[in-house]
């Protein structure tokens, strides 16, 4: 059992590297607009020859709706909660990465492996293995310990406030996506009724 919840707590700072959401929220637009580029190409591909030009002019404008939507929504979001902190970018990062590395290496001597995992964790992702290995000299090092909570800070115990702010913020994240796709979606009946009518 211990095994798990120390892989489990691994795992987390693994993910919870600021270079890893960085990396991460800056695919998220490419990979949005690359699956509806393929559900609109796939759909259009399957649609029959009369059905075809109309399929493909109706599922872009619903997809451009909610994708445009998805990606406009955190923004809305931060403005009505007020919590939508502003992520640093990548160069601040690794100019703070660097900064508590060289700081760290000048408070004691270290083998030839774990200067060469520090030195990586200034500007690069860390594996899970490096991560791992940190965590294990920080269970006997409470100094390494430190370090690897500033370079990977902790997750904050949320307060009643906070969850129910947060509880706000992803029903309007999921909210806004669904009525711009929604609202497309709304646009192209009408425009089918209007075609049948004539």
């Amino acid at each position: 059992m211990m095994k798990i919840k120390e892989t489990l707590k691994i795992a987390g700072k693994y993910i919870d590297q600021p270079l890893l959401i960085n990396k991460i929220k800056k695919a998220v637009p490419y990979g949005l607009c690359t699956l509806g580029a393929g559900y609109v190409g796939y759909d259009t591909y399957y649609s029959s020859k009369e059905q075809r030009k109309l399929n493909f002019v109706k599922n872009s404008m619903i997809m451009t709706g909610t994708i445009a939507s998805a990606l406009a929504a955190p923004k809305f979001a931060a403005k009505i909660f007020r919590n939508g902190a502003k992520a640093p970018a990548k160069s601040d990062i690794i100019s703070r990465n660097r900064s508590l590395v060289d700081n760290f290496l000048k408070s004691r001597l270290f083998n030839e492996k774990e200067k060469q995992i520090l030195n990586k964790a200034k500007e690069k992702l860390l594996s899970f293995s490096d991560i791992k290995f940190l965590y294990k000299k920080g269970e006997q090092d409470k100094q390494t310990k430190q370090f690897l909570n500033k370079l990977i800070p902790e997750p904050e115990a949320p307060t009643s406030h906070d969850i129910f702010t947060e509880i706000g913020w992803l029903s309007l994240l999921g909210f806004i996506p669904v009525a711009g796709g929604g609202s497309k979606r709304l646009h192209c009946r009408c425009c089918d009724k209007r075609q049948l009518e004539k």
